[in-house]
């Protein structure tokens, strides 16, 4: 089918150093993406599963804090990420004399997930070096659910959504993770570390 796709994307950042034992750097970026169009992909036994519209927003900023105070480097920081998705699709079947929608829906998702973070890195005379961590991660996601089925003999245009009760979907994580570290440098051209991490992953719908 036809495909119309308009993206673009402005991603920057900036590091001003007051001092040995401040600096302060930032990172942002914002991301567009729309599509609009009568894809299709065929699957077996006739069927069609139809992309009608996919639209992204991107958003992220992250802060950081960082410096030697004493030997000992450390940085500390916040992050914070958005992400608006608006999609429309359908799976389509050679039924009636023009094909019928099995299924039609619309997602419209949020997503937002803020942390605060920090980490040191400790030097344990001249060739050792401990490094902690830890961060605080919280995601929230809202979305609108709209859902259609069996739309005899639609034909494989793009559906009206209009008057569709959507189902409406909300969650809230958050998390403590951190991270745990060794460094053993005996020589310039030589490292040796080792490291134990924890991570964290947000949910969503299906």
């Amino acid at each position: 089918g036809q495909v119309g796709e308009d993206t673009y994307a402005l991603r920057g950042g900036f590091s001003y150093e007051f001092s040995d034992a401040l600096t302060l750097t930032y990172t942002g970026g914002f991301r567009h993406y729309e599509r609009d169009d009568d894809s299709f992909l065929t699957l077996p036994i006739a069927y069609r599963s139809f992309g009608f519209k996919s639209d992204a927003d991107t958003y992220s900023h992250e802060v950081r804090l960082s410096g030697d105070v004493g030997g000992i480097f450390y940085q500390v920081g916040g992050f914070y990420f958005k992400e608006a998705v608006d999609v429309e699709s359908g799976f389509f079947l050679p039924i009636g004399p023009n094909g019928t929608f099995l299924s039609y829906f619309g997602r419209d998702i949020t997503s937002d997930s803020k942390a605060a973070f920090a980490q040191v890195e400790v030097p344990l005379g001249e060739t050792l070096t401990v490094v902690g961590g830890l961060r605080y991660t919280k995601d929230t996601r809202d979305a609108l659910y709209y859902n259609r089925s069996f739309i005899f003999n639609s034909g494989p245009v793009r559906q009206s959504l209009a008057g569709v009760t959507p189902l409406v979907l909300d969650m809230s994580e958050d998390k403590v993770t951190w991270l745990l570290g060794v460094n053993y440098k005996p020589n310039d051209d030589t490292l040796v570390y080792a490291k134990a991490t924890t991570g964290f992953k947000g949910g969503g719908f299906d």
